[in-house]
């Protein structure tokens, strides 16, 4: 659609792009979380985002993934320093956090999506990494086969509904934000998340498109054009909406010595 971003400004119109589950929630969170942030801290060094998904994806959506996945290849690991994108050293590509409860400690790995990436331009003034959850081995190996060698659609897509299932966990799906700064000399940070049970895939893709489509239909604060969700939709705003719909997001806030 970006050819037609102009026309499409001009008609005072919005295209938004990716405003569902993943890609969708897993940037708004992002988003709304550091924008909480500012208001409760003097300065913000870091946002890091973890998420994972094992809940029933269609073959569409599989096959979707696979083609994504042979698409970008597996470029160097990296994260956002001040909105520019550095690498980082294969050491710091992975890292086990315990997200609290329903989720634990888990491992994580760094990774780079087009929509999380466009965040990470727009934060200049800290740090911004994405994680996603590994099963094992396994699933690693199963990524490596779909960007690496000339599977059909079927083949890819089989191989996707197995990393999903292989990431069980005691939820569906979850997004969580950690948003690290400092509050008069105080390390702080603002934790936020959203999780979803079993059950709930297509509700929750649905509910957020609703949602977006409420706004946008409105015109409540909207941009005009070709976007990315949190590019097109104040972050706030729409949490609220999600909120009011029976999206589980829950935020705290905590400061050390």
């Amino acid at each position: 659609m970006l050819p037609n971003a102009q026309q499409i400004a001009d008609l005072g119109l919005s295209f938004v792009v990716s405003s569902g589950w993943m890609p969708g929630l897993s940037e708004l969170l992002p988003v709304h979380a550091y924008t909480q942030a500012k208001t409760q801290m003097d300065s913000i060094e870091s946002v890091d985002v973890y998420f994972s998904d094992s809940g029933e994806w269609s073959d569409n959506a599989l096959r979707d993934a696979a083609f994504y996945i042979r698409k970008i290849g597996f470029p160097r690991p990296g994260y956002f320093r001040k909105g520019a994108r550095v690498s980082s050293k294969l050491s710091e590509a992975t890292r086990k956090i315990d997200l609290g409860n329903a989720i634990g400690r888990r491992q994580f790995s760094l990774v780079s999506m087009a929509e999380l990436d466009e965040v990470g331009r727009s934060l200049s003034d800290c740090s911004f990494s994405t994680y996603s959850y590994l099963s094992g081995v396994r699933t690693t190996a199963a990524a490596l086969m779909i960007g690496l060698l000339p599977l059909s659609e079927e083949v890819g897509a089989r191989l996707m509904r197995g990393i999903f299932r292989r990431n069980q966990l005691p939820v569906a799906g979850f997004v969580v934000a950690h948003v690290a700064g400092r509050v008069k000399g105080r390390r702080a940070v603002l934790k936020s998340r959203i999780i979803f049970e079993a059950g709930r895939d297509y509700w929750i893709n649905a509910v957020t498109l609703a949602a977006v489509a409420r706004i946008v239909s409105a015109a409540r604060g909207v941009q005009s054009g070709v976007h990315f969700l949190t590019e097109a939709v104040e972050a706030t705003a729409l949490m609220t909406e999600l909120r009011k719909a029976g999206v589980g997001q829950s935020e705290t806030f905590e400061l050390y010595d």
